[in-house]
């Protein structure tokens, strides 16, 4: 933590009490989580444009629509003033989409795998080669680069303003932390009557940044509906994580092949032959035809996921990680691919202590 960052802490700290509001980002991020702690990655066909480059969730935009509403009837009727900002325009903030973004970084350790296998000659005969080589690179440094969707994601600050949660009031020439809190605080009761009406309307304002409201499902949905609201909004993050692990390593190493053999890479000239077996003299018997699709099993796959999040959160010597992998296969072969990777997750909070993957912003 810098100074900068520790006075601002203790700043806020120091006058949050005059705020009707205990919300921070910062220090409680569940609300971007789904009841069972992992990321919420907002479906396409539940979102809508809400300025030229931002996006929110619908039930979001019809909450501000009222929240603005309420606004301006009292700021008409002269019972509230706001200094700080005119709810009369609609913010234009900005936010990306999680899927492209995750989509973007697969590209990016593609061109890192690659200069790894050509930086250390490594030679590739086949999928199973291509394969071990990118295990390999996992364990060393997804760590640096995450390979998973939850640790890409999930360590980037703007992935708040990207679940589709988030409005962003103001997000440009609001000054430093400081000064953004400063000018927010000059009034304290026009402050606190933001607060009330956008509690009332299921906003959250946070004090990490109070120019940012974030949606909070608790406060309009009952309970029973809760767990509907996520389902319907916010994709499934095992099964998207697993559409991606399912067809990876087959999709990198057909790129990789026609990255090497641009054109009819799959012609004769161009299949790996080896010997099936050589006797003692190391005379070539007959030549065998390595299929370079390959066909992976449900362990090799697995095992891409599951040593990425040991890498990705500093476990890659887990004593039991033995035991996880044998109870995720069992499970894998009793249920699906999915079940076996949250029966990971758990293993791993577990082991580093936590309840979910700590944040770095």
């Amino acid at each position: 933590m810098t100074i900068q960052e520790f006075n601002i802490s203790k700043y806020i700290e120091r006058n949050s009490n005059r705020i009707r509001t205990n919300y921070n980002s910062d220090l409680n991020y569940k609300l971007f989580l789904d009841p069972n702690l992992f990321p919420l990655i907002p479906k396409d066909s539940k979102l809508v444009g809400f300025s030229e480059n931002s996006f929110i969730l619908e039930e979001v935009s019809e909450q501000y629509k009222k929240f603005t509403d309420l606004i301006t009837r009292k700021i008409f009727q002269n019972k509230v003033n706001f200094e700080f900002y005119n709810f009369t325009k609609k913010p234009d903030f900005f936010n990306s989409s999680l899927v492209e973004a995750y989509e973007n970084n697969l590209n990016a350790y593609y061109g890192l795998l690659v200069g790894y296998i050509n930086g250390r000659n490594i030679k590739i005969r086949n999928v199973t080669d291509f394969y071990n080589t990118f295990l390999e690179y996992i364990e060393k440094y997804s760590s640096i680069l995450p390979l998973t969707l939850y640790n890409l994601n999930f360590k980037k600050r703007l992935y708040f303003e990207n679940t589709g949660l988030s409005i962003v009031l103001k997000q440009k020439g609001v000054g430093s932390p400081a000064d953004r809190f400063t000018n927010f605080l000059r009034n304290t009761r026009s402050t606190n009557d933001y607060v009330k009406i956008a509690n009332l309307q299921g906003f959250e304002v946070d004090l990490a940044n109070p120019y940012r409201l974030v949606y909070n499902p608790y406060r309009k949905i009952n309970n029973v509906d809760i767990k509907r609201f996520y389902s319907d909004n916010f994709f499934n993050y095992f099964n998207l994580e697993f559409k991606y692990l399912d067809t990876m390593v087959t999709t990198l190493y057909n790129q990789y092949n026609e990255d090497r053999f641009p054109k009819n890479h799959f012609s004769e000239k161009y299949k790996v032959y080896f010997p099936n077996e050589m006797c003692k003299n190391q005379i070539k018997t007959i030549k065998e035809n390595v299929n370079k699709e390959g066909t992976l099993t449900k362990e090799q796959k697995f095992k891409l996921y599951f040593f990425a999040l040991l890498s990705e959160t500093g476990q890659n010597k887990m004593p039991n990680k033995d035991m996880v992998l044998y109870n995720a296969m069992a499970l894998a072969d009793s249920l699906d691919m999915p079940a076996a990777m949250q029966y990971t997750v758990a293993q791993v909070r577990r082991s580093a202590k936590t309840t979910t993957f700590t944040p770095v912003f």
